[in-house]
């Protein structure tokens, strides 16, 4: 059956979770061609008269940095070498930490040259087997609700970049039908930000990703607001 198998979205949840720090995109200029590109395709009558491109591009581009890591750590080849990985580092740390305590003369000495070199061990074994169960079993929204979590793909088109547009352009995220398809400004930036990021996705799968994940979009919409407090994840 689907929900017993090993689905590694723990990194998925973590960002649900994520509060928004400063990181490396805070910092990186903007592509001001391809945020004209962007807010083009919204539509003129949409964008505020206030908007602050430079935060709004920062957002787009730690969207960008999540998307990348939940393909790297998405299950796969790739995650399971990771659990593996995971499962020998805390093997040999477990071991170094064996090795040193069992010699009062050089547990001393290891102790006054590398003052935290045990305390970083047993941190190193809690870390490595934390990695190794979230990225070894279902997430609770998953197994409860979808038969399976959302790609990157998914994860942007339906969630993170709906409430980017949310809260830079004021309006809820919304789904327009016209006699072309899908449209409405909503619909148009997440294209518009994806085919940016080479991630392009069609329309109707932009409509069907707003639609399928609204719980993940309801909880990470409390997070990026700034309380962290979302209860069982």
């Amino acid at each position: 059956m689907a929900h017993n198998k090993p689905d590694y979205v723990g990194p998925l949840f973590d960002l649900i979770r994520l509060p928004r720090k400063p990181s490396t995109a805070a910092a990186r200029p903007v592509d001001e061609r391809a945020l004209d590109r962007i807010l083009y395709a919204v539509g003129k009558k949409f964008i505020p008269a206030n908007l602050d491109r430079r935060a709004l591009w920062s957002a787009i581009m730690k969207a960008e940095e999540r998307k990348n890591i939940i393909d790297r750590l998405r299950s796969g080849a790739r995650s399971r070498s990771i659990v593996k990985s995971m499962q020998r580092i805390s093997r040999a740390a477990k071991s170094l930490q064996g090795t040193i305590k069992e010699n009062d003369d050089v547990n001393e000495l290891i102790a006054n040259l590398l003052p935290s070199v045990l305390e970083d061990l047993g941190q190193l074994v809690v870390v490595t087997r934390e990695a190794e169960q979230r990225w070894s079993k279902h997430g609770k929204i998953v197994s409860k609700q979808y038969d399976r979590p959302p790609s990157s793909g998914e994860w942007l088109a339906g969630v993170e970049l709906p409430l980017i547009f949310e809260e830079y352009f004021g309006r809820k995220p919304g789904r327009a039908r016209t006699k072309d398809g899908p449209g409405g400004p909503t619909v148009r930036f997440i294209a518009a930000v994806m085919f940016e990021m080479n991630s392009q996705f069609a329309k109707e799968s932009i409509v069907r990703a707003m639609t399928r994940f609204p719980e993940l979009q309801k909880r990470r919409r409390v997070v990026r607001q700034g309380n962290t407090d979302i209860g069982q994840t």
